[in-house]
């Protein structure tokens, strides 16, 4: 049960919960425990003394829209921060676009951590090998076209 009344998007606290003993139908069968409901974020405005449901919670923000971010480019040997600016909010995992405050470019990143974004940049793939044909293959190879001069006649002995 709810010790207060909780506001949407507000991060749940452990003196926010307290244990009642209630009846199953009154909880329902979604009853969170106060294990799980600790640390999360409230899907909706809840009020004192409702008993919580797993529906009425959600994986906390970790960045919210607009508010200022930590950019960061990690690879063996070299890591780089820069500023941002948040476009989007988003969990732990989630894809959001932020904008690079020394750029003014919008680059997507995924939300590692609080006010933190990981960003990496593409990296170029090499054309697929075509596969080699294995000896005793009944596949028959095509040959390349080859282009004929016209008009002359005359064999030339081959230079080594």
């Amino acid at each position: 049960m709810l010790a207060r009344g909780i506001e949407r998007n507000e991060v749940i606290k452990s003196s926010d919960v307290v244990i009642e003993r209630r009846p199953k139908g009154e909880v329902g069968a979604d009853g969170a425990t106060r294990d799980r409901a600790v640390g999360m974020q409230a899907r909706r405005q809840l009020r004192a003394g409702q008993a919580l449901r797993t529906a009425d919670l959600a994986k906390p923000d970790l960045v919210q829209r607009d508010q200022s971010v930590t950019l960061i480019y990690e690879t063996p040997g070299l890591y780089l921060t820069i500023r941002g600016k948040a476009q989007d909010s988003g969990t732990e995992g989630d894809v959001v676009n932020v904008l690079n405050l020394q750029s003014k470019r919008t680059v997507s990143g995924v939300v590692t951590g609080r006010g933190q974004v990981s960003v990496a940049v593409a990296t170029p793939r090499l054309p697929a090998a075509e596969p080699s044909s294995s000896i005793g293959s009944n596949e028959t190879e095509t040959a390349a076209p080859i282009a004929v001069a016209a008009g002359n006649n005359s064999q030339v002995a081959p230079t080594e």
